[in-house]
């Protein structure tokens, strides 16, 4: 069997975005003729959410190493908070060590820490191990610079690292999977030599295993407690200035239906949990600025802190609907859409019409949504939300009526044999 080594430096109990995949990935790798082994940062070394419960959703004999990291207020790396960057010497020399002693075939990154990318290249010189990226984000764009005005000279600096790194490492890449089309689009544009190299777009997976493991360790919902009298919907996930269309679309919605049909639209209490990644002191509120534009703060709570993984399933399948706010950028794909699937609950989505995740809900018949096209009146749209979001009120509570049979080729089972079939295909 082949085997495998993916770098990724948040790993669970850490519940981390960008672990996501291969924690998903991890139960099934073997079955497509891999064997994983993991190379990540040990936790005490990152700071971070931690949910115990992660490590019972992947076979408990998957080999694991963790690496140390370098203080954040060791003045010979500035004082730097990134993780990724302070593990760098220790990645690289374990990581080495790994691929000559467990006979390794490729190595994967799947990590949004892009600094360590490099590393790839590093070691393909050293031992030809050829090397795959997982681009679960922009590594090198030029979208936030554009819209920044008040750039520091900190990000600039880090801005031109980055370019100069993606470019290095690029070069000598073996193949790309990402979450977007538009992520490989670019990339390609940038670096001919990837028009000859395997590259696929492959979201993030869905789980059963997940459900499973909620059902027999419940969580207590801290935000809310179940109320005849009240209805509540519920996001969790991050938010942003980029959300700001969304957002405006479902509290003027909100709005229309306070005024025409408060008997039902006064019950609603929506909750934004978990929706800035900085820590808590420096988190900034987005979504009740919004709200409190339309007038419609009363009806909205926003907690910015992240929450443990199996704690938002719990929330999820506490509430009476789900809402999910989508970006003003189409290649926005919000892997965080199958949980919410498959939490059997009334959703109304609101994305840009050009997103992957309006295709997944049609084919799905999981939910209500709302395509809409940024910088354009946004007010005929809310019109429609209206109406959609009235009617599912009206009919609470049910269980939608999802297309599992469809469902199957989004589960993590059919989505890492697409990964290994990349991989198969690299070597």
């Amino acid at each position: 069997m082949k085997r495998v080594l993916i770098i990724s430096p948040y790993f669970p109990p850490l519940n981390a975005a960008d672990m996501q995949r291969v924690r998903l990935s991890l139960p099934f790798y073997k079955e497509f003729g891999w064997e994983p082994i993991v190379l990540t940062i040990d936790q005490n070394y990152v700071e971070g959410v931690s949910d115990e419960l992660l490590l019972k959703t992947f076979p408990d004999d998957i080999e694991v190493h963790k690496v140390k990291a370098l203080s954040s207020n060791n003045k010979s790396f500035f004082g730097l908070n990134n993780p990724g960057i302070r593990a760098i010497p220790y990645l690289y020399k374990k990581g080495l060590e790994i691929i000559r002693e467990k006979n390794i075939s490729l190595v994967f990154f799947t990590t949004t820490s892009f600094h360590v990318l490099f590393l790839g290249r590093l070691w393909k010189k050293k031992v030809n191990v050829p090397y795959v990226i997982d681009m679960q984000d922009p590594w090198f764009s030029d979208t936030d610079y554009n819209r920044n005005f008040n750039i520091s000279w900190k990000y600039k600096i880090d801005r031109q690292i980055h370019k100069h790194l993606e470019a290095w490492t690029m070069k000598r890449v073996g193949g790309v999977i990402s979450v977007s089309d538009a992520y490989i689009d670019t990339l390609k544009k940038r670096y001919k030599t990837l028009d000859y190299k395997p590259t696929k777009t492959i979201t993030f997976g869905a789980s059963d295993i997940d459900f499973d493991v909620l059902e027999k360790n419940s969580h207590k919902n801290r935000f809310f407690s179940k109320n005849k009298d009240q209805i509540v919907g519920v996001y969790i996930g991050r938010a942003g200035s980029d959300m700001e269309s969304s957002l405006s679309i479902i509290f003027k919605s909100l709005k229309i239906g306070l005024e025409k049909s408060p008997e039902i639209f006064k019950k609603i209490k929506l909750y934004f949990i978990g929706t800035d990644y900085a820590p808590t002191h420096l988190a900034k509120k987005t979504v009740e600025p919004v709200a409190e534009k339309f007038g419609v703060s009363d009806y909205v709570e926003e907690h910015t802190e992240r929450i443990a993984y199996f704690e938002s399933l719990q929330i999820l399948k506490d509430s009476d609907f789900l809402i999910v706010p989508g970006s003003d950028e189409a290649r926005y794909s919000a892997s965080k859409i199958y949980p919410y699937i498959m939490s059997k609950k009334p959703m109304i989505s609101v994305f840009h019409k050009d997103s992957p995740v309006i295709e997944i809900i049609r084919v799905l018949n999981c939910g209500e949504y709302i395509p809409f096209t940024p910088n354009s009146d946004l007010s005929h749209y809310s019109d429609d939300l209206f109406s959609k979001w009235k009617e599912l009120l009206e009919k609470l509570p049910f269980i939608p009526s999802t297309n599992w049979q469809n469902f199957k080729k989004y589960t993590s089972k059919e989505l890492t044999k697409k990964q290994c079939q990349l991989f198969d295909q690299v070597l």
